[in-house]
């Protein structure tokens, strides 16, 4: 009898199939209760029925709106979901890809922050931010290049773990090298 090899901590296997979803892994029903729990929370609130509903719907959108990338059946899949419900999926045959790059940004205020202080501020509410919803962006991009020099945004975020954790999860399925630039 084979043993099951350990799973990484931040990465994710779905027992119904053979996908190994890159971190991290969204929980649906933990994101539904929270999301149940405030809609709850407003609908006691005294307030009229239209402000209730817009504040549910902006908080299914804020917390049911996020991407989830998997590697599977030779293919990286990428998925969007709005509101809990899937908006978009795509497909990439892995063999059409020819490297993984690593690439990261500057923070949106860092211009400033080297004539104003308040561009370091604002750095810090920027990365406030990411950490509250950091599926919006982060410093750091994985990409899936293809030999035509197109691009595939695999994986972007702000978390060291999770990157690198992702980083070794792509290499191991693809065998590809890893340009950094």
């Amino acid at each position: 009898m084979a043993t099951q090899p350990a799973r990484e901590p931040s990465l994710g296997r779905n027992d119904d199939d053979d996908r190994l979803y890159l971190a991290p892994v969204r929980n649906f029903r933990r994101r539904l209760v929270i999301w149940g729990a405030l809609c709850l929370f407003a609908l006691i609130g005294s307030a009229d029925g239209w402000p209730k509903f817009i504040f549910c719907l902006s908080m299914g959108l804020l917390i049911g709106s996020f991407p989830q990338a998997s590697l599977a059946g030779g293919a990286f899949h990428r998925e969007f979901f709005v509101l809990f419900v899937r908006a978009q999926k795509k497909k990439w045959k892995l063999e059409r890809f020819v490297q993984i790059e690593i690439g990261s940004e500057d923070r949106p205020f860092d211009s400033w922050a080297n004539v104003f202080k308040s561009g370091e501020i604002m750095n810090r509410i920027w990365g406030a931010f990411d950490s509250c919803v950091p599926w919006l962006g982060g410093d750091y991009k994985l990409y899936l290049r293809s030999a035509s020099g197109k691009r595939v945004l695999a994986w972007q975020g702000s978390n060291d773990e999770q990157f690198q954790a992702n980083l070794d999860a792509l290499q191991r399925a693809t065998g590809l090298k890893v340009d950094r630039k």
